[in-house]
């Protein structure tokens, strides 16, 4: 009952997200690394012609940490769903490897306007 309006968002309605990571940094903490950013959250429903209507935050998004493996890949270390209620949330995440990249639905899986600034490249803090 609790996840009806999920069912609702995938199949009865135009759902859009715009979902955004900002800020992506991380800072050495012991044997491991403490990786910090902001993300931004907002969602709407579209009729068929296109006219938008903004609506409130209930829904489970993933946040992802990947790391790179030297050989031209990366792959994740941190994948994990949290709830949104606001737009904003702000995370401080400890992981055991150098992180390369982090961010919002890096496996793309809301329909999003743009998906392109959705996982940001990690940058030591300084």
């Amino acid at each position: 009952d609790s996840l009806k309006h999920v069912v609702d968002d995938m199949f009865n309605k135009i759902t859009l997200f715009n979902l955004k990571s900002k800020d992506v940094s991380y800072a050495k903490s012991g044997d491991n690394y403490v990786v910090s950013f902001d993300v931004e959250v907002e969602k709407a429903y579209s009729d068929s012609i296109g006219n938008e209507t903004k609506t409130s935050l209930n829904d489970w998004i993933d946040i992802g940490i990947l790391k790179y493996d030297g050989n031209g890949k990366h792959s994740y270390q941190y994948l994990q769903k949290y709830h949104f209620t606001q737009g904003k949330k702000h995370f401080d995440i400890v992981v055991k490897e150098k992180p390369s990249k982090a961010g919002i639905d890096p496996l793309h899986k809301l329909v999003d306007r743009n998906s392109d600034d959705n996982v940001k490249e990690a940058k030591v803090k300084s």
